[in-house]
């Protein structure tokens, strides 16, 4: 069975839209102009572009920082001395995967918090993993790997996704 041969689509021989309204409103879109319609200088599109990359920017004799750059990085109050990337490098490891299996294979696949069995499971870490970076002064994954507190399965409770998300709240 052939589906629809010889049907005409609905929009055949139809002419492309002339309204200058639609125009207009894809040129803005398209074009160097702001929402006013005016068109935008180099200069503005330079400093419009560097403010949304959190750059400091200058206007006249000021010097403003955008939200986005002040507080990223060490400016943020999050900030742990850039150890996240550290932190998911030490969770892409096959010792970390195996970690996560004893937790699990030690609490026989039970949620800890709510008793659930089996499901969406994941291993939560007692003391996190970020201070234990930072507690053993962590720097390189040779470290990680013979750091004894890291691989710890007591610092290990098996829990189900909803009570993790409880558990990381507190």
């Amino acid at each position: 069975m052939k589906f629809k041969k010889g049907d005409v689509p609905w929009n055949k021989g139809l002419t492309k839209n002339t309204d200058p309204r639609v125009k207009k409103a894809s040129e803005k879109l398209m074009g160097n102009t702001c929402s006013k319609g005016r068109t935008l200088t180099e200069v503005h599109k330079k400093r419009v572009g560097d403010a949304m990359r959190g750059r400091e920017i200058t206007w006249g004799d000021k010097i403003s920082k955008t939200l986005i750059g002040a507080y990223v990085g060490e400016n943020s109050s999050q900030w742990k001395g850039g150890i996240t990337i550290f932190n998911h490098k030490i969770r892409g490891l096959p010792e970390y995967r195996q970690w996560v299996k004893d937790v699990f294979r030690r609490d026989s696949w039970i949620c800890q918090k709510c008793g659930q069995k089996g499901g969406n499971l994941n291993a939560h870490h007692i003391i996190c993993i970020a201070e234990i970076i930072l507690e053993n002064k962590l720097k390189s994954i040779k470290d990680a790997l013979n750091c004894k507190q890291l691989w710890r399965i007591d610092n290990g409770l098996t829990l189900c996704k909803e009570c993790h998300k409880l558990e990381r709240k507190k």
